[in-house]
């Protein structure tokens, strides 16, 4: 990834093959935070993936979802949250939203949500997510990439979504934006529902009303 930068065929070869280990078994993450956090001979992973992120004249969209998705996987697994480790995660999710909108993300949507919807569970993270900002991308994918009926995608994003929401909703640092009447946060979660019918998208969206229901201004 260091090394061979200008050779994209190779570059996407290497990330399938780094993303379809993860993905044949999870579990497998363990064996990566091993070489990051290996005393002697420690590589950067996530270090390096973001490098690898941050330039963009040697990657197209296709490359930067699977690298986004194995840097997701490998954030929220870390458990050694050292100094380096902080600002490397802070850094990748500011690169998350530098498009400044839904409109201009570097990521498509579903690799975009999948992203948030894993790192937030890190809680410097989702502090640092809890903003305007950050809530104005989820007001705006929940009322329009999320309800695309054209896009085959659409379900899996409404589902990243809210469960992105569900983890802010644990954080009361985050609840004056569910409490917000012109967000209208939870009532557009819940006519998501007039679209799609997906077991797990229900369970989702009643797992976050659950959460907010003794909040009397949700």
């Amino acid at each position: 990834m260091e090394k061979l930068r200008s050779d994209q065929e190779l570059i996407y070869y290497s990330l399938c093959h780094l993303d379809g280990i993860l993905e044949d078994a999870r579990s497998r993450v363990t064996h990566f935070i091993e070489i990051m956090n290996h005393f002697k001979d420690s590589v950067n992973l996530i270090k390096i993936l973001i490098g690898f992120l941050q330039n963009e004249n040697a990657t197209d969209n296709k490359c930067r979802d699977i690298a986004s998705h194995v840097l997701a996987i490998l954030i929220e697994s870390q458990k050694k949250e050292n100094e380096a480790y902080q600002k490397d995660s802070t850094d990748f999710l500011n690169w998350l939203q530098s498009g400044g909108d839904i409109n201009h993300l570097k990521l498509s949507h579903n690799a975009f949500t999948f992203a948030l919807m894993t790192i937030l569970k890190k809680n410097h993270l989702a502090r640092d997510f809890a903003n305007v900002n950050g809530f104005k991308f989820l007001e705006d994918l929940i009322t329009g990439p999320c309800i695309k009926q054209n896009v085959s995608q659409a379900p899996q994003i409404a589902y990243n979504t809210i469960v992105t929401m569900w983890i802010l909703s644990y954080h009361e640092f985050a609840h004056k934006f569910f409490e917000d009447d012109d967000r209208e946060l939870l009532f557009k979660c819940s006519k998501v529902l007039d679209f799609y019918s997906w077991e797990k998208i229900a369970r989702i969206l009643l797992m976050l009303f659950d959460n907010l229901k003794l909040n009397p201004l949700c």
